[in-house]
């Protein structure tokens, strides 16, 4: 859906998903450390223009560019959709190889969950052999959903998934942890290495 929200950080931040951003997201949902757990994307920048107009249709899909404050460069995707009343899924985390924004990209759409959209839950599904990511969440004090049971065809192949949720009650826990990582990145990266990704 069209929106106007920008989601402030102290390294990065949420900006919404334009139409202009086709050649980006189609670099990085193709870098090959990123489209291990991506299905196939089409390398035309005209198919990703169709796909837009086709987000911008649906009401309950929030698209974000992650940027760095100091000079707006893009670094990845993530979203917010399936949002109703009381909760919402997030996904679409994308980022490039190497970058620093995990912690404050997820800390930005928490933020953008609970205090802007007043959700009272959310959730997210990982492939479960992307241990990378499925540890982090558990690191973050998501919890995972027992007993949960369902499987995604990626590339052909039905892959099992993992469900980590994270309510409002547990939010305030969970974003004092993840500022006071953030705090201590952003500090870390006022001065950069030279040609470093973040």
């Amino acid at each position: 859906m069209h929106h106007d929200y920008i989601v402030e950080g102290q390294a990065f931040r949420l900006r919404p998903y334009r139409k202009g951003d086709a050649e980006f997201t189609v670099a990085l949902r193709t870098e090959p450390g990123n489209s291990k757990f991506l299905n196939s994307t089409s390398s035309s920048v005209e198919d990703q223009h169709s796909w837009f107009h086709t987000y911008i249709s649906r009401q309950d899909d929030y698209y974000f560019v992650i940027e760095r404050c100091s000079n707006h460069q893009a670094v990845g995707t993530i979203a917010l959709y399936n949002v109703d009343a009381a909760s919402a899924e997030w996904g679409r985390w994308v980022l490039q190889d190497g970058s620093s924004a995990a912690i404050e990209s997820t800390l930005l759409l928490y933020r953008f969950a609970f205090d802007i959209l007043q959700l009272g839950e959310i959730y997210c599904r990982t492939i479960q052999h992307n241990i990378q990511v499925v540890s982090f969440h558990n690191s973050c004090g998501l919890k995972q959903t027992e007993n949960f049971d369902q499987t995604i065809s990626l590339n052909g192949q039905n892959r099992r998934l993992t469900e980590h949720r994270l309510t409002k009650a547990d939010w305030p826990q969970v974003e004092q942890k993840l500022s006071l990582l953030s705090s201590r990145l952003a500090r870390k990266l006022r001065k950069p290495s030279e040609g470093e990704v973040l």
